[in-house]
């Protein structure tokens, strides 16, 4: 057998064992996790999720985000009828939003937190890519 026919061989194993690989290995999860907040009395409040502040009329949900401990804060704008508010803050914290999950928090007026995971695993949705919704 000449030298040219072994590496004639030789590549056209290469796809071959490149096609199998990629067809029995199992596909890598996307990581990510997905973040709903409300209030208990579905009032209006402000969100300061690592810094970036968000508003939400009554719901706020964020899809795609990077899994891990996160920093928030949730406010509430409270006035007295004559124009002038102050703003209230009901949670300031860290939460912690593991991957491939979907955490619900609801804020109670005393400040306390009931939260809610629900492990999922959603192919396709990119970590980065992030949905925001209020």
């Amino acid at each position: 057998m000449k030298n040219t026919e072994k590496i004639t061989r030789i590549y056209s194993f290469i796809p071959l064992m490149i096609a199998g690989l990629l067809l029995f290995s199992e596909p890598a999860k996307t990581q990510y996790a997905e973040l709903h907040i409300a209030l208990k009395n579905l009032s209006p409040f402000e969100i300061f999720l690592d810094g970036e502040y968000y508003s939400a009329k009554n719901a706020f949900a964020v899809e795609g985000i990077r899994p891990g401990y996160r920093q928030l804060k949730v406010v509430q704008r409270r006035g007295n009828g004559v124009n002038q508010t102050r703003t209230v803050t009901l949670y300031e914290g860290k939460i912690n939003l593991p991957k491939n999950t979907i955490t619900s928090v609801m804020v109670r007026e005393s400040g306390k937190l009931k939260v809610k995971q629900t492990k999922v695993i959603r192919p396709g949705l990119q970590p980065g890519s992030r949905n925001i919704y209020t």
